[in-house]
């Protein structure tokens, strides 16, 4: 079984936020204004990646309070290759 990604790339919305709690512990990937969301609603067994080089660009860094990991574009690539991907 593939894991599943949830692909953001606006702000967050309440159902997201559903979508989201359906998993046990949802790996969450945001892009653009995706990274200007409030992540507070989100529980912590979620696992937010970030692009390093947008963050880097942008100077947004996600605020959460759970585990936030930022990726170089070959690695989150390479994380994908093989996943179920669910665009929010």
């Amino acid at each position: 079984m593939s894991t599943t990604f949830y692909i953001l790339t606006r702000r967050l919305r309440p159902q997201d936020i559903a979508w989201l709690s359906r998993s046990e512990e949802p790996n969450l990937v945001v892009f653009g204004q995706g990274l200007l969301s409030d992540f507070s609603p989100i529980k912590e067994k979620t696992t937010v990646f970030a692009l390093q080089e947008e963050v880097k660009e942008t100077g947004l860094v996600p605020q959460y309070e759970g585990k936030l990991e930022l990726k170089n574009g070959g690695d989150l690539v390479e994380l994908l290759l093989d996943a179920q991907l669910v665009h929010l």
